[in-house]
């Protein structure tokens, strides 16, 4: 199976109701992708897209929206998203919740722990505090929900298309470039 990864919205707006930003994945079968992305090709082609090129779900009416969805049913395609609203939080909460979440990175490391993954981790949580907000929001949505994506898949398509668990193809809209990532990209948490 494809996974295709993207977020939407600037993870800021903190108070401003609404201020929605979003990560969501299609899960697109192997068997399916070749034809998915031939059709899309000829409708793509009649949609609005941004300076770069890019077709942005934005810029689409209901009815170019309508057009992709059945196309994407008939692949057997499967859409999941995890959102928030940052109009209902304060900057106070997620400060707050940042901290909580750095000390919960380290508090269990003992002297058990091997000295190099200790330093590891603590690499790790600096990283993470030093987050802007919008960064530290992102990545935390992102990572609550990548589990629920991956457990959702398995389950759609063991039931279904069971061939399709043999391999995980992940395409995730990188902005960075490998010479220079972004802040998110190297941060290897």
């Amino acid at each position: 199976m494809h996974i295709f990864v993207d977020e939407t919205g600037s993870f800021s707006g903190v108070g401003k109701f609404p201020s929605i930003s979003l990560v969501g994945a299609l899960i697109v079968p192997d068997s399916r992708l070749a034809s998915l992305e031939k059709k899309y090709a000829k409708l793509r082609k009649s949609f609005p897209k941004d300076e770069r090129g890019e077709v942005k779900g934005r810029l689409l009416n209901e009815q170019e929206i309508a057009r992709v969805v059945p196309l994407l049913s008939e692949h057997s395609a499967l859409f999941e998203a995890a959102s928030i609203d940052l109009g209902l939080h304060t900057e106070q909460g997620l400060i707050a919740f940042q901290a909580q979440t750095a000390e919960r990175m380290t508090d269990g490391l003992t002297d058990r722990h091997t000295e190099s993954l200790k330093a590891q981790v603590w690499d790790y949580r600096r990283r993470f505090e030093a987050f802007k907000l919008p960064l530290m929001v992102q990545t935390i949505v992102t990572f609550e929900f990548f589990p629920r994506l991956i457990e959702f898949g398995i389950m759609y398509f063991s039931t279904r298309r069971p061939e399709e668990l043999g391999k995980f193809n992940w395409v995730i809209d990188a902005k960075g470039t490998m010479s220079t990532p972004t802040e998110w990209e190297s941060g290897g948490l």
